[in-house]
């Protein structure tokens, strides 16, 4: 059998080759994965803030909470919330789905606590392919 990161990613390829195609469904699950891989891999390329400043919207944010508490990951999803409640009370979105200001331009306390709480989750967001894998399959086998 495959490991838990090697089908995770493979199923991340196949939303990425589906997303080409107009109007590409993918599942609750397949989400799931995108979002998380999307944010792994923006972290490892660009750092934690680029997470925010590039990849997520502010809905996506708030969508990607609700799937880490899915995965039973309160204390990550708690971490996140609190990197989104900083970003709406700077007001990174205005009124928006997308940042409105750079994140470099926001107080130093707050890119600190970002940054901080990148280094807290960062790396634990490569850990939880088993999890993932586990919601694909009860996805699947309902």
């Amino acid at each position: 059998m495959k490991p838990a990161g090697q089908i995770v990613g493979e199923k991340f390829r196949e939303i990425l080759n589906r997303r080409r195609i107009k109007d590409y469904q993918v599942t609750h699950a397949e989400r799931a994965i995108f979002l998380v891989i999307c944010v792994r891999c923006e972290k490892n390329q660009n750092g934690f803030r680029s997470v925010f400043d590039q990849e997520l919207s502010r809905s996506e944010v708030i969508e990607l909470i609700g799937y880490i508490r899915e995965l039973e990951l309160p204390e990550i999803a708690a971490l996140l919330e609190e990197i989104s409640s900083l970003l709406i009370a700077n007001n990174f979105y205005g009124s928006g789905e997308h940042p409105v200001i750079a994140s470099r331009t926001l107080r130093e306390s707050v890119l600190t606590r970002i940054e901080t709480i990148g280094e807290q989750i960062g790396d634990q967001l490569w850990e939880i392919d088993e999890r993932l894998l586990e919601m694909l399959n009860r996805e699947a086998n309902p």
